[in-house]
């Protein structure tokens, strides 16, 4: 079993928040594993579940990386030219740990 502390998922959160703000999209992407699941719960249900609620972002990791490789193209005209975006993370707090993952809680501004 992993036993991962506070400052040691703050670290990763930091890394990747940098990652994504300097539009290294195929290093973020390389964070996961490929059993990987991006989750975007709605706004007005952060609890909710998956497979019932239309979630904002619900991606395996093949999808994401579909999304990664997508924003780094002219063709994806929301982000062309890229965003100038700085990622502020805080409130961090592990909610669970076993052998197989780590439920991390935080707070981000875009």
């Amino acid at each position: 079993m992993a036993n991962y502390s506070r400052g040691q998922i703050e670290d990763f959160l930091y890394h990747e928040a940098e990652l994504i703000d300097s539009w290294q999209m195929k290093a973020w992407h390389q964070l996961y594993t490929e059993d990987a699941e991006y989750l975007i719960p709605p706004i007005e249900a952060p609890d909710a579940d998956k497979n019932t609620a239309l979630f904002i972002i619900n991606d395996d990791y093949h999808r994401l990386v579909q999304r990664a490789i997508r924003l780094t193209k002219k063709s994806a005209h929301v982000e062309w030219p890229h965003s100038k975006v700085r990622h502020m993370i805080n409130n961090v707090r592990i909610v669970s740990q076993s052998a197989e993952a780590v439920n991390v809680g935080y707070n981000q501004v875009v």
